[in-house]
Order: C-alpha cells, then sequence, then structure tokens
C-alpha cells in the first residue's frame, strides 16, 4: 500500500521535478556553451580524415538496440573503406559501454560524465584532436526519450567544429511534439555542423521547428553490409526453402513492448493476445509460415518478451510446424542478412524495416513514434501498411493489412525496388564529410 502511495506521489511531482531539474541544469549548460562558442571561432576543417569521434545515442549500453548497432556499424563500415588506417574513438558513459566499444574495435573515451560542462569537454576535445566528430542522431533529436542527449550530442558537435573537425548528425527522425526548449541547442550549433534527417516527414517537421538549416537524406542502417556468411542466414534459408517447397509464403513477423510508452504487463498481455488472434487467423486464411524475428534482445523491453508468449500460445493452437523463432542474440548484420531470404517483412521495429527493405525486401509495420510514415514516403509505400499500437488492439486492423500485404506481395516488392537505388543515395549522402 505505501508502494503505491509513493509511486503515484512521484508521479504527480514528475513534472515539477523535471520543470527544476531544467532550471537548474538545462540553462546553466546552455549559457556555459554560448560563452564557450563566443570566445571560439570555427576552425576551416582538417584536410583529412585519420581520427574520428562518434557520439552514440546511448553512452551507457551503445547498442541496447539493434538499430544503434545497425548505424555505428554502417558508420564503421564506410570510414573503414574510405580509410584503413583509420582511428575511431566513441564517447561513453560506463564500463559496459567500454566493453561493447572494444568489441567493435573502437577506443572508449569515457567522458559523458563531463557533459553538462563545455568547459571539459573542450578539454577532452583538445587532447583528443579528432578530425572528424560524428553524432549518433537516430530517434533521440527530438527529445522524446530524453533531452539531454540532443543537447550534448548537439554541444559536442559544435565545440568540435570549432577546433577543425568535421562535425555532422547522422540522420534523425523528428517527432510531431519536439521538446521546445530544443530549438535554442540547435539554433546555438554552428552552420559548419551537418544536420541530417532521414524522412521527408521529419524534415517537415524540424524545418517548422527552428530555422537551423538541415539535409534531407535516408537512415545511415541502409549502408550497413549484411553479413551474408552467418549461421542466421543459413539456417534461416534452409527454413524458408522448406517452406516454399510446401508452397507457403515465408513472412517475417516482430512485436515488443516499447510499442506503449512505459507499457504495464497488462498492456503487454493485450498486445500478445491482439497479435495471436490476428495471426491464427491469417494462417487459417493463407498458405504462410512465419519466422519470428527479433531485432532487440534487451530483458524487459525487448522483443522476446512478446514474441516468446506468442509462439507460445499458438504452438498450443496448432501452429508450431509453421513458427521459427529466433531466441539468440545477433547482431544488426545478422539479422538483415535473415531478412533477405524471406518474402515478406511485418514489424515493429524501425530498424528490422531498415535493413529488411535495404535488401529489397516488403515491409509492412505496425507504428510508433510517427517514425515509419516518413521511412515509408521513401519508397512511395501506401499507408495501409501501417497500422498503430491502438488499433491492434481494438481492430482486427492487423488482420486485414497482413491478409492484403500478402496477397499484394509482389507489387509491394516491385515498389520497393524502383526506389531503392535513390534511397541507398541519400542514405550514403550522410557521410560526404568524411569521403
Amino acid at each position: 500500500m505505501f508502494k503505491n502511495h509513493l509511486r503515484k506521489l512521484i508521479l504527480k511531482l514528475f513534472p515539477f521535478l523535471r520543470h527544476i531539474k531544467r532550471w537548474l541544469v538545462w540553462g546553466p549548460t546552455i549559457r556555459a556553451w554560448k560563452k564557450v562558442a563566443a570566445s571560439l571561432p570555427v576552425a576551416a576543417p582538417h584536410a583529412s580524415v585519420r581520427k574520428i569521434l562518434i557520439v552514440p545515442s546511448d553512452p551507457y549500453t551503445l547498442t541496447g538496440s539493434r538499430g544503434d548497432d545497425a548505424m555505428i556499424d554502417a558508420l564503421l563500415g564506410v570510414a573503414r573503406d574510405n580509410n584503413k588506417d583509420v582511428e575511431l574513438f566513441i564517447v561513453t558513459g560506463s564500463d559496459e559501454a567500454d566493453t561493447e566499444a572494444r568489441k567493435k574495435g573502437l577506443s572508449p573515451c569515457q567522458i559523458w560524465a563531463s557533459a553538462f560542462s563545455p568547459e571539459k569537454i573542450l578539454a577532452e576535445f583538445k587532447k583528443l584532436s579528432p578530425d572528424a566528430l560524428v553524432v549518433i542522431g537516430a530517434d533521440v533529436m527530438d527529445g522524446y526519450y530524453n533531452p539531454y542527449l540532443p543537447l550534448h550530442g548537439l554541444m559536442f558537435a559544435d565545440l568540435a567544429s570549432r577546433l577543425g573537425a568535421r562535425a555532422f548528425v547522422l540522420g534523425f527522425s523528428f517527432n510531431k511534439s519536439p521538446w521546445k526548449q530544443l530549438k535554442a541547442a540547435f539554433e546555438l550549433t554552428n552552420n559548419a555542423v551537418k544536420i541530417n534527417v532521414r524522412d521527408p516527414i521529419s524534415m517537415e517537421r524540424f524545418n517548422a521547428f527552428c530555422s537551423r538549416p538541415a539535409d534531407l537524406v535516408a537512415d545511415a542502417a541502409f549502408c550497413l553490409k549484411p553479413a551474408l556468411d552467418s549461421d542466421l542466414r543459413k539456417k534461416v534459408t534452409a527454413w524458408v526453402e522448406e517452406v516454399h517447397q510446401k508452397g507457403h509464403l515465408a513472412i517475417a513477423f516482430n512485436i515488443h513492448p516499447m510499442l506503449f510508452k512505459n507499457a504495464t504487463q497488462t498492456q503487454i498481455d493485450h498486445l500478445v493476445a491482439a497479435a495471436t488472434s490476428a495471426l491464427e487467423a491469417v494462417s487459417k486464411a493463407r498458405k504462410v509460415s512465419w519466422l519470428f524475428l527479433p531485432h532487440d534482445f534487451r530483458e524487459d523491453v525487448g522483443d522476446n518478451a512478446c514474441l516468446t508468449p506468442l509462439a507460445k500460445i499458438l504452438g498450443e493452437r496448432g501452429l508450431s510446424g509453421r513458427i521459427f523463432h529466433i531466441t539468440k542474440d545477433h547482431s544488426a548484420a545478422e539479422l538483415k542478412a535473415a531478412a533477405s531470404q524471406v518474402d515478406g517483412v511485418i514489424t515493429a521495429r524501425m530498424h528490422l524495416s531498415i535493413g529488411s527493405l535495404g535488401m529489397g525486401v516488403p515491409v509492412a509495420a505496425i507504428t510508433y513514434q510517427d517514425k515509419f510514415q516518413g521511412l515509408f514516403r521513401h519508397f512511395d509505400l501506401p499507408d495501409w501498411l501501417l497500422v498503430s499500437p491502438d488499433e491492434v488492439l481494438s481492430s482486427t486492423k492487423l488482420e486485414k493489412m497482413m491478409l492484403r500485404f500478402i496477397d499484394e506481395n509482389a507489387q509491394i516488392k516491385a515498389m520497393v525496388a524502383q526506389k531503392l537505388p535513390e534511397v541507398m543515395r541519400l542514405s550514403m549522402k550522410n557521410f560526404e564529410p568524411l569521403l
């Protein structure tokens, strides 16, 4: 009882505490950044790129989401292809992130704790002297998850460019309700910093939000090289061949708890029940088998929190022979290669969509944070391929969308193939400062 009262009190106080933190932290950080910027004109960019510093969207885990993994690995691939001797560093905020960095051949710089002090960050940059600084924009630049992530990313980019680094932000999405105080941070970032926005709808929102110039690109993860020789791809290929021999389509499916912000167990249970109903109905109506393909392996918010109970229930209802469930952790490159083998992907993960579309595979999506609409506009894909989490819970729209997706699979595949070369060009545009 006491815990419930305490929780309610904290929730009531949260807006007030956030206002206090903004007053105590946000304002002083902006003022200190302005002071440093005023005393330090923008230097001419370094002539070559031999040392790159990366600012991740999650400095504490680095690759908690396979989307983050995909963007970082795409960047590393381009950087190493351009200069095999390049030195790669990444900003971290924990020992866990340091370990993940080293696995990727990156040198960790655990300086995130100093992120509220422009003076300390400037001193760190002077010691490291990077030729380029790359902010992984992802979906954090509108402040939805944490407004201090974009604040620090922009400040890092601004300060590094003033020392001559080629600074840029990889293409990011921008929701329709960005954190208002970020306007000042974007407009304080000097124009030598290249700001990239990853879809046309986000670009429209960003232009309405602030006066800072930006470039339209496609997501950097389109440039991720798939792990075509991986064991996972071989296993999925063999399964798809068996499925096709039965006259079935092979469709990957994916849902996750983050479709609802701070999802309760009740919401997760309802989501699993709704997906169970839809997949069971579609399996009866069409010749289709399902690859349950997670793209986030975190314990509480990862995809298997939904996919594991979904597979169990459908198995109990006689569909176990039509389900291949990937349960072990895999890299973004391995998952992209696996997705390349199926006939279509129905997913609630943005970067599983990107990995699939990048391999020419048709995609339909359960949307969240307004992100998929902009991605689909790159390919001129129709709106009926998108359903919201609320529609999944309250109607048969998911079932109807899946049936139509299966029936029009070939037409959608042709649309993706037509637009993919231009999307790949826009994705590569992210990396122009490195080339």
